[in-house]
């Protein structure tokens, strides 16, 4: 069924929305609220009903429901202003504008504008589905074992075909792919597989293009492979102008220190102009004519190669289900173009769908033209080794990489080289192996540069930067990360370089460097907005929200926290969601708000159970000890610990020593907190050591003002928050008979953590302002009303009359 309201159309059959013929990106839940509101229009719809009907019954808070209803109007109102939804206080919600049901007229159906909205369109057809899913079907019951069994794609294989009206070839020569990163990608790839064998080799160059120049250009350089060869090569600059100005490729031969005249090229469409690019290549080389060795990049028409550029542009942008159906597109009209297959199978992995991914990479790997063009042969194989160890499959995996090393080391390619090595260290730090992982990742920085291969060399920082994480070299990862995000952001892998953004981010926060880490995580989070990577943007909200909360901006953390869990329940990630509620609580009990503390504890407890799943179990049992410690159960506390089942997150002997400050056992909670403390792994967070260091703040500023010096002192190369560390500072001070400098540090923490103000931080200081400094030297521990750790997140009410 087809709705329509002002320029926008739902679609409810394709679950789209689209605004003057563009489509608009919402969440899986912002459209599910969207159509139910547009099916009611006029109606009151009670907020009760939206959250049983978008939410199948599960509990959601109504923030995360005002959340969704903000991002809502914020979508529609951006683009084209005025008033959609109406809250009637006590009632629910009404959608205002007039709706009409059914298709726009002919006269004034919008026209597609553009090959990437006419290819989402009939990308999602479900008959596609059936027929593709009919292939991984047989594929995935023929396993890959090189004979000639095993099925290749072929017109036999798809039951559905691309409408008449939008028939490969038509009118998409109009407009060139939205990414120049992936015509980068794309003619470097066939370029590298023109030249694989020869005395040459392809390389990025930065553009040298002006600013304010109309079109976008990429270089590429072809040279001697050997250094001490003559210079003779290529350079090759590619513009993709705006506009129906066609494309352009200008080509200038090199001999030694000589520029020859440059040669331009142009054409309206991609496939014929590069044909011409790699015909006069071949000339100005010198090489024997090469194209069957490239016949497995060259599809038949201009709209598939269109399809599958846009399916690689996708992808790099973090947009996995964009990339697939126009990767299913591109096989379903072609099927005789591995490249699709290819870009397929990556699609699917980027979806987690492992078992097609491999299905498709079966069925293309005997193909006729695969074996006829090495370095294509060499990347299925390698994502055929991937998959397998993605899958759990890890002896298969190691043989498959052997293979292809060994293949690659005969042919003397350290590219491949290094590629697989990298896949190798990545396969071992998923497996613990980090020796064996840090031997592999120095194996293949000997073959890298980040000139000669910018996607890999990224690769390569990336991986290095997380192993370095776990081994706790928080420095050298720090150097990776950003180092890898260069690397993806030369190749044009927006995605890849956000995420290894957020990885610098989340260092800088593990440090608590929070200035730089929130100006990082913007930045990021923008870029994620302006590309549509929904996912990348959960991750900037997890990272923020977190952020907010060990910064003491509690109010703020609450807020983002609420977004991060209806995002992950957009996108299903259930582990991250349970997460996001276990810091969602803990954000609640520091604000000292237990009714909200206990909303989020209920919802972590119904996920876990509705998932059944037993790796969320750990977050619940977390959940159940520390909402024990808000209460001061020492019951249930006590029966919680007595498993020896270790948590996850090193907060284990924190756990015990609260419960032995529970039970007035300070000496036991003193021991506990240095042991867990001394325990923790290299590379710890500093939240983690300001959570042992604040539990002994809390038993020395009762029984030794000196032992709480000393570790204040400790504190410090923490970077701790102003509250609780300026608090007990000011009962140092007050211990040397300070009262002044006591009134100073309690002034400055409340201006400096406004949010952990509590009633009896303002008491004390008001006796602070009356007192003399004969009485504080005689009473300090009396003005300790409540020493709570709110950098843990915890907020364990110890009785008042231990004080």
């Amino acid at each position: 069924m087809q709705y329509r309201f002002k320029k926008f159309l739902l679609d409810t059959d394709e679950k789209t929305l689209s605004w003057s013929g563009q489509p608009v990106t919402l969440t899986a839940k912002t459209y599910e609220i969207l159509q139910l509101l547009v099916q009611h229009q006029g109606e009151l719809v009670g907020r009760e009903e939206l959250i049983q009907q978008v939410w199948k019954g599960r509990i959601v808070t109504d923030n995360t429901l005002d959340q969704n209803l903000y991002r809502l109007r914020k979508a529609l109102d951006s683009l084209e202003p005025g008033k959609y939804i109406e809250a009637v206080y006590g009632q629910g919600l009404r959608f205002l504008p007039v709706v009409e049901e059914g298709a726009p007229p002919a006269e004034n159906a919008p026209k597609l504008a553009s090959s990437a909205v006419r290819t989402m369109r009939f990308a999602v057809a479900g008959l596609a589905l059936l027929g593709l899913l009919s292939l991984l079907w047989w594929t995935l019951h023929v396993e890959d074992s090189g004979q000639p069994g095993t099925p290749q794609p072929s017109a036999d294989n798809l039951e559905w075909k691309a409408p008449a009206a939008l028939a490969p070839g038509e009118a998409t020569a109009q407009q060139p792919p939205v990414s120049l990163a992936a015509y980068r990608f794309y003619l470097g790839d066939l370029l590298s597989e023109l030249l694989s064998g020869s005395a040459y080799q392809v390389e990025d160059l930065p553009s040298a293009s002006s600013s304010n120049a109309p079109s976008q250009e990429f270089v590429l350089s072809i040279s001697a492979a050997d250094e001490d060869a003559a210079r003779d090569g290529v350079e090759i600059r590619f513009q993709a102008p705006e506009g129906d100005a066609g494309l352009r490729a200008t080509l200038v031969s090199v001999r030694g220190d000589v520029r020859q005249a440059p040669t331009a090229y142009s054409n309206s469409q991609a496939l014929p102009l590069f044909t011409q690019v790699m015909q006069a290549l071949e000339e100005a080389l010198q090489l024997e004519a090469r194209q069957e060795r490239v016949a497995v990049y060259l599809p038949g028409t201009e709209a598939v190669l269109t399809a599958h550029l846009e399916a690689t542009a996708a992808r790099m942008r973090g947009e996995a289900a964009l990339a697939n159906q126009n990767a299913q597109w591109a096989t379903d009209s072609e099927p005789d173009f591995p490249l699709a297959w290819y870009e397929l199978a990556l699609s699917f992995r980027d979806l987690g769908e492992l078992e097609s991914a491999l299905a498709v990479v079966a069925a293309v790997a005997p193909d006729r033209f695969v074996s006829a063009n090495p370095r294509f042969s060499y990347r299925l194989g390698l994502l055929h080794a991937q998959l397998l160890e993605q899958l759990g499959r890890i002896d298969e995996a190691e043989q498959r990489y052997n293979a292809i090393f060994d293949r690659a080391a005969s042919q003397g390619d350290e590219v491949k080289l290094a590629s697989v090595r990298i896949s190798q260290a990545i396969m071992y730090r998923k497996a613990g192996d980090y020796p064996q992982a840090q031997s592999y990742l120095d194996e293949a920085r000997t073959w890298l540069s980040i000139e000669q291969d910018p996607r890999l060399f990224g690769t390569w920082a990336n991986t290095q930067a997380r192993l370095s994480k776990i081994t706790g070299d928080n420095r050298v990862a720090m150097e990776h990360a950003i180092l890898a995000a260069d690397a993806f952001r030369q190749a044009g892998h927006v995605k890849y370089e956000m995420a290894s953004s957020n990885l610098a981010a989340s260092l800088l926060l593990a440090q608590r460097e929070h200035s730089e880490a929130e100006r990082l995580i913007k930045s990021t989070l923008f870029t994620n907005e302006s590309i549509g990577n929904v996912r990348g943007q959960c991750d900037n909200l997890f990272l923020l929200a977190g952020l907010y909360q060990h910064s003491g901006r509690l109010q703020l953390a609450r807020q983002r926290w609420d977004e991060v869990i209806a995002c992950k329940q957009d996108l299903g990630l259930t582990g991250r969601e349970a997460l996001a509620y276990l810091e969602a609580m803990r954000s609640a009990i520091a604000q000292r708000k237990p009714r909200e503390a206990n909303n989020y504890f209920r919802f972590l407890q119904t996920l876990v159970q509705e998932q059944g799943d037993e790796s969320l179990a750990p977050y619940a049992r977390q959940a159940e000890v520390e909402m024990a410690i808000a209460q001061q159960d020492q019951a249930l506390l006590q029966a919680l610990l007595e498993s020896e089942e270790a948590f996850p997150d090193g907060r284990t002997d924190y756990y015990r020593g609260v419960l032995a400050e529970l039970f007035e056992n300070e000496a036991l909670a003193e021991q506990y907190f240095v042991a867990g403390r001394e325990q923790l792994p290299a590379g710890a967070s500093f939240d983690l050591h300001l959570l042992y260091l604040n539990g002994l703040n809390r038993i020395y500023a009762r029984t030794n003002p000196e032992k709480l010096r000393e570790n204040l002192a400790l504190c410090q190369a923490y970077r701790p928050s102003a509250y609780p560390f300026m608090k007990y500072q000011a009962l140092v001070a007050l211990h040397d008979e300070n009262p002044t400098r006591a009134r100073q540090l309690l002034e400055a923490m409340k201006l400096e953590a406004p949010e952990q103000w509590w009633p009896e931080d303002a008491q004390m200081l008001d006796r602070v302002r009356q007192a003399t400094a004969a009485y504080w030297s005689l009473n300090p521990t009396l003005f300790l009303a409540d020493s709570n750790s709110v950098d843990s997140g915890l907020v364990p009410e110890l009785p008042k009359d231990k004080l």
